[in-house]
């Protein structure tokens, strides 16, 4: 063995983190059967057993930790040093990546993409959405756009805006009954609220995505609690009733203490900042 392939070292660094190869996959943008084929080869080239297979995923051997161990120092030190070149960059350019969830890329973000690449032409934006956090001290994104009145303490964060919501329902199918559209994730706040202001709400249908709760109520299903910025657009639904600014969810922008000096995110900081100007969306 005299050298190791790094991308092999993503795909068993990845497999760690997700806790399996279908994760690490989809982090990846590969085949599953790459990263199997990946992890197989990394065995190969090091002669060295470094997962134990099971049925609730791969789990590194002693010798698989300790490598686990150095590629995660090394992709730290290489990020440092991107960090630096980012710094030291003469012109704001390339690619920025920005974790944050579908309703608030659809509905926050691209929106206002057009002011953004009319003063950042030479940055180019990479999305990824996901319901789950992003793990920034683990560089699998630059910044986060997220809705949370919980922000992780570890992280840089700027207090953007705050999200009402409200209470909605079809225009052309009005409820007569106390049927609702509800949340199957119970400790979300907007859930929490649900049930405290609204105790004899009758759940008729469950969704993770906002989206999909949108497309339920306009299809009669029940009312449902929404986020305004979202639900105002829709021209299917009705507002019954505001809820008090009490009841918000807290817009962040979030991002790592090493990235402060990266001219693309002190830039995209300072933009989405300045695109908001009142204290509720």
């Amino acid at each position: 063995m005299n050298n190791i392939n790094w991308g092999l070292l993503k795909y068993a660094l990845m497999t760690v983190r997700k806790g399996s190869a279908s994760g690490a996959a989809i982090e990846l943008g590969v085949t599953h059967a790459t990263i199997i084929r990946g992890l197989k080869r990394l065995e190969h080239e090091t002669g060295t057993k470094l997962f134990n297979k099971s049925p609730s995923g791969y789990t590194p051997t002693e010798q698989g930790s300790q490598l686990i161990e150095l590629a995660d120092a090394i992709e730290a030190q290489i990020f440092h040093w991107l960090q630096t070149i980012e710094s030291d960059a003469p012109t704001i350019s390339g690619e920025l990546r920005v974790a944050t969830t579908e309703i608030i890329a659809n509905g926050i973000l691209c929106p206002r993409l057009s002011h953004f690449y009319s003063v950042y032409p030479n940055i180019q934006l990479d999305i990824k959405t996901s319901y789950e956090f992003c793990n920034l001290t683990r560089y699998e994104a630059d910044v986060a756009l997220r809705s949370t009145n919980e922000p992780p303490e570890h992280l840089v964060g700027r207090h953007i805006s705050n999200i009402t919501w409200a209470v909605y329902e079809s225009r052309a199918h009005p409820q007569q009954e106390s049927n609702w559209v509800g949340f199957i994730d119970d400790s979300l706040p907007p859930a929490k609220w649900l049930k405290t202001l609204y105790p004899d709400a009758r759940i008729r249908y469950k969704a993770s995505s906002i989206l999909n709760q949108i497309e339920a109520t306009k299809a009669g299903v029940g009312k449902a609690l929404l986020p305004c910025f979202l639900a105002d657009q829709e021209s299917e639904l009705t507002k019954l009733e505001a809820l008090s600014n009490e009841y918000s969810t807290q817009l962040w922008l979030l991002y790592n203490s090493e990235s402060r000096q990266n001219k693309k995110v002190r830039a995209f900081v300072e933009w989405i900042n300045s695109q908001f100007t009142s204290d509720y969306i």
